[in-house]
């Protein structure tokens, strides 16, 4: 017996360090309800969704880097 399943991969684009968690948890919602319009069993995301994995801006305050 076999079993199909759809998996969506989704790309979301850059997170910035102006843009709340809230806006970035927003569009992975709206991933995952185009992904669910489009009949997706499974949707990943990339590692560390939620924040950037390295800084993409200069990092200069220690407390920045501290939290």
């Amino acid at each position: 017996m076999s079993r199909s399943v759809l998996v969506a991969a989704a790309q979301m684009g850059p997170v910035t360090a102006a843009e709340p968690r809230t806006a970035v948890v927003a569009r992975l919602i709206e991933l995952l309800r185009e992904s669910t319009a489009r009949h997706a069993d499974l949707v990943v995301f990339p590692e560390a969704a939620l924040t950037p994995f390295f800084p993409h801006w200069l990092v200069s305050d220690d407390a920045e880097l501290d939290a």
